[in-house]
């Protein structure tokens, strides 16, 4: 995660500064590191600035002067909004965990009732 943290920061610093704040890739990039940060770094703080610094810079742009299409960068404010009403209503961080393996299929009832579509497998052969 350290490295795609790294890649993260430098796509974020290239694209604010090769890029209008309107510009549907910067707001794209912006988004996708504000989410990283939160949910891959536990780190909610960080993950707010971003995404505030981009609404921000974003909203400064004069209505007739957006890069491309308003159609494009609308999606992406949204979830912007949304992810930080929910990063701002959490209290505190929650301890991160990491994800638990899918736990095995159910074993086969004992006495081996077996489907009427099953086959009977044969026993093993001895060795």
């Amino acid at each position: 995660t350290q490295r795609a943290g790294d890649c993260y920061a430098e796509a974020a610093a290239k694209a604010s500064e090769g890029l209008e704040a309107s510009h549907p890739l910067r707001a794209g990039v912006l988004l996708n590191f504000a989410v990283f940060t939160y949910e891959l770094l536990s780190d909610r703080g960080t993950a707010i600035k971003i995404a505030e610094g981009a609404l921000e810079n974003i909203a400064k742009t004069p209505s007739g002067a957006f890069h491309g299409s308003y159609i494009e960068v609308a999606p992406l404010v949204q979830a912007l909004h949304e992810n930080l009403a929910e990063w701002r209503s959490i209290k505190e961080d929650p301890p991160r965990e990491p994800p638990s393996p899918e736990p095995p299929p159910p074993a086969p009832p004992p006495g081996g009732e077996q489907n009427s579509s099953e086959e009977a497998m044969p026993p093993p052969a001895p060795p």
